[in-house]
């Protein structure tokens, strides 16, 4: 009998997509006191932390008083070119090539790699002789198909890593899943056990997605980040730690 799981603060309790005035909005419950508000691409969807127990009409009347600022976020994003989750930022580096799993590898292999979905990228590269002369909308192309090349690529590694650590560890997710965003290497549901994870991470060495993998196992056994929660990382991946660290330091450079 598996012991009961406190929800740590700040951990997950839900998912929801509103429409709010001219914004479509992903809202993610809490165990957190107040509102966040994120603006991560100059086009995609806002993100929304709310507490649990908040109604909806006051989420919307919060996104809709901070109309100005959002617009204003979106603007500098646009200017930019940055953009935090699914809003098309590049897979592919400036001569064609993409790092999987830490390696600089041929645009056209990953796709290949990926099935008959990308058999349009595929043929825009063939017309175009390589993919480092791709531009504007042919360059978004590819860089769909990638984006989902790459999802194929971390759900094919992080299914059987999830599988291994439950086993070591006595847990049980109850779904695994990848999603396109870089605002989060990945996140664990303590009511669903649900868990989650960036298709981001299949661009940096496996070792990083372990350590991913096993972070958001913990969350099963111990839901706040406290030193319980610590304590049994280190049980299970002692250098975590290195891990982590030269997750960050990849991510950072890239």
């Amino acid at each position: 009998m598996s012991a009961r799981v406190r929800p740590g603060r700040g951990a997950i309790l839900s998912r929801q997509a509103l429409r709010v005035g001219p914004y479509e909005v992903e809202l993610v419950r809490k165990n957190i006191t107040r509102c966040h508000l994120y603006v991560r691409s100059a086009t995609g969807p806002l993100l929304v932390s709310a507490p649990a127990r908040m109604g909806v009409g006051t989420i919307e009347g919060f996104v809709t008083a901070h109309a100005e600022w959002i617009e204003r976020r979106r603007r500098e994003l646009g200017a930019s070119g940055v953009a935090r989750g699914s809003s098309g930022r590049d897979h592919m580096r400036a001569d064609g090539t993409v790092s999987l799993w830490g390696v600089p590898t041929d645009a056209l292999r990953v796709l290949d790699e990926s099935g008959i979905a990308a058999r349009r990228a595929r043929a825009v590269i063939g017309s175009r002789g390589g993919c480092a002369s791709l531009e504007g909308e042919e360059r978004a192309q590819v860089n769909a198909a990638l984006r989902e090349a790459m999802r194929a690529q971390c759900r094919r590694r992080a299914v059987p890593l999830v599988r291994t650590w439950e086993a070591r560890m006595g847990v049980s997710a109850a779904s695994v899943r990848v999603h396109d965003t870089v605002s989060r290497w990945g996140s664990c549901n303590l009511t669903s056990h649900d868990v989650n994870f960036s298709l981001w991470l299949a661009h940096y060495p496996e070792s990083c997605l372990e350590q991913v993998v096993v972070h958001e196992l913990t969350h099963l056994l111990e839901g706040p980040h406290d030193e319980r929660f610590y304590a049994i990382m280190t049980r299970y991946l002692p250098d975590w730690r290195e891990r982590r660290d030269l997750l960050r330091r990849l991510s950072r450079g890239a």
